[in-house]
């Protein structure tokens, strides 16, 4: 993946469904805030992976949630 600033919104393009991303990166693709994704993933409204201690999500979920739009 390209390095972005970070206030830079991350091409939809640029994201891979085998790939894990950080919150933050999810959040730059969806336009959401970071703590929306985590309440969601909290609540199981989206899956995420277990890697040690840190939360990730898939690059597919992302995907999903752009096409089928974020409910």
């Amino acid at each position: 993946m390209k390095s972005f600033s970070p206030n830079d919104p991350i091409p939809l393009s640029e994201i891979k469904p085998d790939v894990l991303y950080t919150f933050r990166e999810a959040a730059k693709v969806l336009r959401l805030g970071e703590s929306t994704l985590r309440l969601w993933a909290l609540t199981g409204r989206i899956p995420t992976v277990r890697l040690g201690k840190r939360r990730l999500l898939r690059g597919e979920t992302i995907l999903k949630m752009v096409e089928e739009g974020v409910n």
